[in-house]
């Protein structure tokens, strides 16, 4: 009897194998995320700014992100229905007695504003929201520069290190 991978040839038959091993690690690759969320519960999440999508500013080895223009941060997050709690570790310049404002958005939804007053040193910056849904919700965080003035503000940056998520107590409906 003739080996069945010599009769249609040495590289279909590796070809074959090749595909039957990617399928059955393709079914793992689609098993194991939905495995993992099924006994998912929220605890606090925290994000490395760097690695979220942003529109606008430079990432730096730390992991922080700087904008001097406007841009923004978004991120998928996996949430519970109910009070969450969002803190941003931040810093920023003021010009012209303007500080920086990040605007936060759960799925589109605006939850807050976050004025980032100080200067020289990082300071945490917390806001209270609800997540209306279970599930996958997107986390926005804007940089809007512009500000109604006759000379616009000039060197007006804010640097964004850390992004925090919490559910539980300490979370609530935004003011």
């Amino acid at each position: 009897m003739l080996d069945p991978l010599r009769s249609q040839g040495y590289a279909a038959g590796m070809i074959r194998k090749r595909i039957r091993r990617f399928t059955w690690l393709l079914g793992l690759a689609v098993l194991t995320p939905t495995c993992a969320c099924s006994n998912w519960e929220p605890t606090g999440e925290s994000l490395v700014p760097a690695q979220m999508s942003r529109t606008a500013g430079m990432a730096s080895a730390d992991g922080a992100v700087t904008f001097w223009e406007n841009g923004s941060l978004e991120s998928k997050v996996r949430l519970d229905k109910g009070p969450v709690a969002i803190t941003v570790r931040a810093l920023g310049n003021r010009v012209d007695g303007e500080s920086p404002a990040l605007l936060v958005d759960l799925d589109g939804r605006k939850v807050g504003r976050l004025v980032i007053d100080t200067q020289g040193e990082p300071k945490d910056f917390s806001l209270k929201a609800e997540a209306l849904n279970t599930g996958t919700e997107l986390l926005r965080l804007s940089f809007d520069n512009y500000v109604a003035k006759e000379v616009p503000l000039q060197s007006r940056w804010l640097v964004v290190q850390r992004v925090s998520i919490d559910q539980g107590a300490e979370g609530g409906t935004s003011p």
